[in-house]
């Protein structure tokens, strides 16, 4: 707005040069909201142009949460079956596993001994990433290592394949308890840890794992009892979620495909 009245040369300065560059100023103003707005883009949905109706839809989150399920194994005591694909209610164990953890991670990593048994699993992977260890005959460690390095989430459940009564309760609960934490690790009463049905912090977790292959120190707890914060999680918490704790129940033997309801 223009109060009072001018001269009409100053009106010509004005709409030659103050005026391209009050709009030039305007639209400078715009353009900084705009990209002010973008900077949320982890946290909102974000409305580039209310007048045109453009809008920018954002996930409100990143990655936090992953899982990785450890298919390497042998099945020794199975007769070399594939412990993945054993039918529990007609239908593979990974397949149970995926379903239950699709229901509370962003992403699901698939940890493999060889690219043999990645082809062999594929199908059944649906599209996930499948790992494959790059060191042979370190055991569990190995995998959890090559599944920490592919994950994207800052916090990563580890779980055996073999276990066909997950519990979504319980998997969600261990993610709460671990956050601020270096992970969280279940514990029977008779002392006996939980490793593969545990939450940890990828970055310490990822640091510690690689620490251990290196010194070959191949038992699965070394570089869980190398973290400095780990929650001790009672059977008591965990009860109250999982009365009969069948979230920690695996297949070891042919005897338990039979006994094994989902």
């Amino acid at each position: 707005m223009i109060i009072g009245k001018v001269s009409p040369t100053f009106y010509r300065i004005y709409i030659k040069i103050w005026y391209p560059f009050q709009k030039a100023w305007q639209n400078a103003k715009l353009i900084y909201t705009h990209i002010s707005q973008i900077t949320l883009i982890f946290t909102t949905t974000i409305n580039l142009c209310d007048q045109c109706n453009l809008c920018l839809k954002i996930p409100s989150n990143m990655i936090n949460t992953s899982a990785i399920i450890l298919a390497g194994g042998r099945g020794k005591r199975l007769g070399y079956k594939e412990k993945a694909l054993i039918p529990i209610n007609g239908k593979p164990i990974i397949e149970h596993t995926i379903e239950v953890l699709e229901g509370v991670v962003d992403e699901i990593i698939v940890s493999v001994r060889d690219d043999r048994q990645k082809q062999l699993l594929e199908e059944y992977a649906r599209g996930l990433i499948i790992v494959v260890d790059k060191y042979v005959d370190v055991g569990p460690l190995a995998g959890i290592l090559e599944g920490l390095k592919a994950t994207g989430g800052e916090y990563v459940f580890v779980v055996a394949c073999d276990m066909p009564l997950l519990n979504i309760g319980v998997v969600e609960f261990l993610f709460k308890r671990a956050q601020g934490h270096d992970g969280a690790l279940p514990l029977r009463g008779d002392g006996i840890f939980e490793p593969l049905h545990a939450v940890y912090h990828t970055g310490p977790m990822l640091a510690r794992t690689e620490k251990s292959i290196e010194q070959g120190e191949r038992f699965i707890l070394a570089p869980i009892f190398d973290l400095e914060d780990m929650v001790l999680i009672e059977m008591d918490e965990i009860r109250e979620l999982d009365p009969e704790l069948k979230t920690f129940l695996n297949v070891n033997t042919l005897e338990d495909i039979e006994k094994y309801t989902i």
